[in-house]
């Protein structure tokens, strides 16, 4: 806040599962300083990689959690083409 408030930008990134709080978030900093960013990847895509992590016995996540897809983002990326 004190950051916003000096004129600075000051990338923050944080993962926000549900759309309530990052309406909250966006509120805190300002529409006009705030953007949202989905990484995104079909479904067989994040499968094998959770699978993979669990293989590697470093994921400890449940295999499915409450994750409301942003209704509007600024920006989104398909990770499955960024290998």
């Amino acid at each position: 806040r004190i950051l916003n408030q000096a004129g600075i930008i000051c990338l923050a990134p944080f993962a926000s599962p549900q759309e309530e709080v990052r309406e909250k978030a966006k509120e805190l900093v300002g529409a006009d300083r705030f953007l949202v960013v989905h990484l995104t990847a079909p479904q067989a895509v994040r499968d094998k990689r959770v699978k993979e992590r669990r293989g590697n016995g470093e994921s400890s996540e449940p295999e499915e959690f409450a994750y409301e897809e942003p209704s509007k983002a600024d920006l989104t990326l398909d990770t499955s083409k960024t290998d």
